[in-house]
């Protein structure tokens, strides 16, 4: 009751400190939503925006009272939120800032699974472009369906002055395609999209980016086609800021996936590895399936439980599961849904029951992967977080080149004590 009552004070005290920034500079507020894509999606705005101008971007998707207000100042919450001598040290800093605010252009990330919580935050902020990057099957314990979750983002991102929404999803299309100062991108249409989209013989997607009036060739970092969707967003968020196009076209050239979302890896034994571990959901896992089905060699997909997904679980991974049967010539799968329901799955469809791996432990399963693979083998790594962490498999099989800790998700020593918790028995 007592913590409550004081986590209540913060943040109360912090919603003003918010009112008096706001109140006292004036600065460029983009806020970016969506089930899907919208960390890709922020830290490629906030790249191309600091080719230009002094800009902030949040490390955290923000769906909390003390959270938000906290991330304009570029702050965190501290260990203990009882600390009143480690609350007393932010406020000093965060007056500070107040009144020297370095920034002309601020990036935040919205969690779109927190609307009520966050609205009156975003209303506060009044964002002057609001990017929404998807919505897919996730957090359905919670959320219950697809149209909750689209409720919601368009909910949030109505707030906005005006909206870059992604034109592949036609609910989004319908909810802010009437309005002429929207701006839409997708993969093959609206304002920003690709043409003449390939893969190069390295396995990276390159294509034409059209913005508007202007065409450029793009050889991009992303092996996914849904890594190019924070391209498209990011390239129209730069037109609005005035950003040309070739100086635009070079930043979005040298952009690499961020960890565990789609980066293209050498694995052992001249291997290559799609490691797509930081997390997963039904329509993810299909659209990396679909990826791996464009390369040639042996092609292997690691799958991991897809979490949080309530009594939807069973559909969905028999679903994937039916997709990795037509796509993958050997399934490997970590946790107790993804060996109850997708591997089902994929037998019924027709995979033959040897070609399928079972584990309970990324750890197993990596080490059974490093004395199969061979030369021309390329591995898709997907799954949920916690009970999962398929990003540990990726680790066992990474080139010894290459250094985990710089090129994968979750290896900092908090999620390695976590991970040995869950696994206690294990060879790491």
């Amino acid at each position: 009751m007592v913590k409550a009552a004081a986590s209540k004070l913060i943040a109360r005290r912090l919603r003003t400190k918010m009112e008096q920034l706001l109140a006292k500079h004036n600065f460029s507020v983009i806020c970016v939503t969506g089930s899907v894509g919208k960390t890709s999606a922020k830290y490629a705005i906030a790249k191309v925006l600091s080719t230009k101008y002094r800009t902030y971007v949040s490390d955290e998707s923000y769906n909390w009272d003390i959270g938000l207000p906290l991330s304009l100042f570029g702050l965190k919450a501290p260990d203990r939120l009882a600390s009143v001598a480690a609350w007393q040290k932010i406020f000093r800093q965060i007056n500070k800032l107040i009144r020297n605010y370095p920034y002309e252009v601020v990036v935040l990330e919205i969690a779109e699974d927190e609307q009520q919580t966050m609205q009156e935050y975003v209303d506060l902020l009044k964002p002057d472009f609001f990017v929404v990057t998807g919505a897919t099957a996730v957090h359905m314990a919670r959320m219950h369906s697809v149209k909750n979750i689209e409720r919601d983002i368009i909910e949030l991102a109505s707030s906005a002055k005006r909206v870059i929404y992604n034109a592949d999803f036609p609910v989004f299309s319908k909810a802010f395609g009437k309005q002429k100062h929207n701006l839409s991108y997708g993969i093959a249409k609206g304002q920003a999209h690709f043409g003449q989209l390939k893969r190069s013989r390295e396995g990276l997607l390159k294509g034409e980016l059209i913005l508007g009036h202007n065409r450029k060739l793009l050889i991009t970092q992303q092996v996914m086609q849904a890594g190019l969707y924070s391209l498209l967003a990011a390239s129209l968020i730069a037109h609005e800021y005035d950003i040309e196009v070739s100086p635009l076209v070079e930043t979005l050239s040298q952009l690499q996936p961020l960890r565990g979302r789609g980066r293209l890896l050498a694995g052992i034994n001249d291997a290559k590895l799609i490691d797509d571990s930081y997390n997963s959901s039904p329509e993810a896992t299909v659209a990396a399936l679909n990826t791996l089905n464009e390369f040639k060699g042996r092609k292997i997909a690691v799958l991991g439980s897809m979490n949080e997904l309530g009594s939807y679980s069973s559909t969905a991974h028999a679903q994937v599961g039916e997709v990795a049967a037509r796509t993958a010539d050997m399934l490997v799968t970590i946790g107790a849904d993804a060996e109850r329901y997708l591997v089902s799955a994929a037998q019924t469809v027709g995979m033959s029951a040897s070609n399928i791996k079972r584990f309970d432990s990324p750890y197993v399963a990596g080490h059974f992967l490093k004395k199969t693979l061979r030369a021309g083998d390329v591995v898709l790594i997907k799954g949920s977080q916690d009970r999962v962490f398929s990003e540990e498999v990726t680790r066992i099989i990474l080139a010894k080149h290459l250094d985990p800790a710089q090129e994968l998700v979750r290896q900092t020593s908090f999620w390695q004590r976590k991970k040995k918790r869950a696994f206690p028995n294990e060879s790491y």
